[in-house]
């Protein structure tokens, strides 16, 4: 492991299907998969459906907006949302995204049956204790304000299962943060606590002493820094 956490691997081909596999099977919390073409096997479907049913996965799938209308009449949306999928498209989506709360994967390969064995593919793969992680996650954030939703998202889903509750009302209950450099809004975690622009500058030089303007938790002046990234009153209020 290096200084920016784990070492990231190429993927090509059907490594990358395997890869996605995998990402899917292992994933305990959140599962967010983001690509323009969607035809998956019939594997792939039944694993989501174990995923968001079995395991209580906070499952997202997200596609272009002008494939809808043909996907609405395939078996796999209609199993998918009665899973709980929560289905979403985005207007000239050319992004290939899979990712879950430990590893992600960043790709040319759509989440097409074939796409593994009949195409050309390349990709990275990166645990979530690498810096990329990071840039990934504001990147998907940024993907948000296209997005609209689809689908029931879920006649079947185990709403009333007490984990499934606890997961999303710790969601929505999820604290907003600050950048301590521009103020900008990005989610609270005092060990991360630049947005990805500015990450990356400070990244140059890698000073965790070096004084920025805001408090990452409450936002106010405060020449925070990346080992103290909080005020001395939120530091109090958080222990």
């Amino acid at each position: 492991m290096g200084f920016f956490g784990s070492t990231p691997q190429l993927l090509t081909d059907g490594a990358i299907y395997a890869k996605v596999r995998e990402l899917i099977v292992k994933a305990e919390e959140e599962l967010t998969l983001v690509s323009p073409y969607i035809d998956p096997t019939g594997d792939f479907v039944r694993q989501l459906e174990i995923a968001a049913l079995d395991r209580e996965v906070e499952v997202r799938l997200i596609f272009r907006k002008d494939k809808l209308a043909e996907y609405r009449g395939t078996d796999w949306f209609r199993r998918l949302e009665a899973a709980g999928v929560a289905l979403a498209v985005i207007e000239r989506l050319h992004s290939k995204v899979y990712r879950n709360e430990s590893m992600a994967i960043v790709t040319s390969m759509n989440f097409y049956s074939s796409s593994g064995e009949n195409s050309f593919e390349v990709g990275v793969s990166f645990e979530d204790d690498h810096k990329l992680a990071d840039q990934l996650k504001d990147y998907l954030t940024s993907l948000e304000r296209h997005t609209e939703e689809v689908g029931t998202q879920g006649s079947k889903r185990k709403q009333g299962a007490q984990g499934s509750r606890k997961r999303g009302s710790e969601r929505a209950r999820a604290p907003v943060g600050h950048c301590i450099r521009c103020d900008g809004s990005i989610p609270y975690n005092p060990k991360r606590p630049y947005c990805a622009e500015d990450y990356e500058k400070w990244a140059r030089y890698e000073n965790e002493d070096y004084e920025d303007s805001h408090c990452h938790r409450c936002g106010s002046q405060h020449p925070a820094t990346m080992r103290k990234p909080l005020c001395r009153d939120c530091f109090e209020q958080v222990g």
